[in-house]
């Protein structure tokens, strides 16, 4: 993956390796709930190389009113470690971040 500038090291690309694994369930005919997690690794620059780590975890939740509305509330949590990280910053200072998301759809 090459990412657009500022965001590119001194050699213009960052490569990174991504797995993730998830799914949802149905509880009901209007309550879905998804979770997901995904882990992913860096060797992207000369000064990090492979030591950089990040690990997310998501979960959704969707109720459906009407076949054309519906709401949804979600979370993803990230966690930063390995030796790249305190090279950077302290440890402690910069090792997770969450984005949380609701809202309300309606399909045309």
């Amino acid at each position: 993956m090459t990412l657009p500038s500022p965001a590119v090291n001194a050699a213009g690309q960052q490569n990174f390796g991504v797995f993730w694994v998830g799914g949802d369930y149905k509880f009901t005919k209007a309550f879905d709930l998804g979770v997901g997690y995904y882990n992913i690794n860096t060797d992207n620059s000369p000064e990090v190389k492979r030591e950089y780590r990040a690990a997310a975890y998501s979960v959704l939740a969707d109720y459906t009113f009407t076949p054309a509305f519906d709401a949804y509330a979600a979370i993803m949590a990230m966690r930063y470690a390995s030796v790249g990280l305190q090279k950077k910053a302290p440890i402690l200072a910069y090792s997770s971040n969450a984005r949380y998301g609701v809202g309300l759809r309606f399909k045309f």
